[in-house]
């Protein structure tokens, strides 16, 4: 009786351990001077990636609601808030595309987007050493035709979200964009990601006063 047991345990355990290990894929789609931006980023994903980021693979997108054409194989771009945002949407593409870690990117955006002016080349060099990536890199590549690839790369992604974007940032969970979700995830983003979740993270019990919804 008690070797049952203590295998029912064993394998109720392995099969916690293993639901909790869970990933939850988490795209958000935002531009670099939009203040619902900056503030979703710094003030809600951020600081929850502090206590659930193992659990989340996130995909940040910086363009936004952004226009792209492509003439004699020269990209030029419109973005909202003008030609310093397409830069710097292109500066964090570049950074973006300088580091395989999760952490490193999140580390770097959630930087960028916390400076005074985040297309400013120092707020990437900065945000850059701080993550431990190339500054000097970052900018050149956001200055060539590498940077507008992968801002177009980014364009395609933006465009074929669905329904079509209209709000900046937007956030997709597990490639499904819910309006609810969204609406939860910009003033309350831990515990919008933590209900998606069979078996919450350890992370989930943050404390709210922790946060600025």
């Amino acid at each position: 009786m008690n070797s049952l047991l203590s295998v029912i345990v064993l394998v109720g355990a392995a099969y916690i351990q293993h639901v909790s290990c869970e990933t939850l894929h988490v795209a958000v789609y935002y531009e670099s001077l939009c203040p619902d931006s900056i503030r979703f980023i710094t003030k809600q994903l951020e600081p929850a990636y502090k206590h659930i980021g193992s659990n989340l693979e996130v995909d940040l997108v910086p363009y936004g609601k952004a226009s792209q054409i492509q003439q004699n194989s020269v990209w030029s771009f419109e973005c909202q808030h003008g030609p310093e945002e397409c830069r710097g949407n292109k500066l964090q593409a570049c950074g973006l595309a300088q580091s395989q870690d999760q952490d490193q990117k999140v580390d770097f955006v959630g930087c960028v987007m916390a400076q005074n002016y985040p297309p400013a080349d120092s707020s990437i060099t900065m945000c850059a050493s701080r993550a431990k990536l190339n500054g000097e890199a970052i900018i050149q590549c956001a200055d060539s035709a590498k940077g507008d690839e992968l801002l177009a790369i980014n364009g395609d992604k933006t465009h074929a979200v669905t329904p079509r974007i209209t709000f900046v940032p937007t956030i997709v969970f597990d490639g499904v964009f819910d309006s609810i979700k969204q609406y939860g995830a910009l003033f309350n983003f831990l515990k919008t990601a933590c209900n998606e979740f069979q078996v919450k993270p350890m992370g989930c019990n943050a404390r709210n006063d922790e946060f600025n919804f």
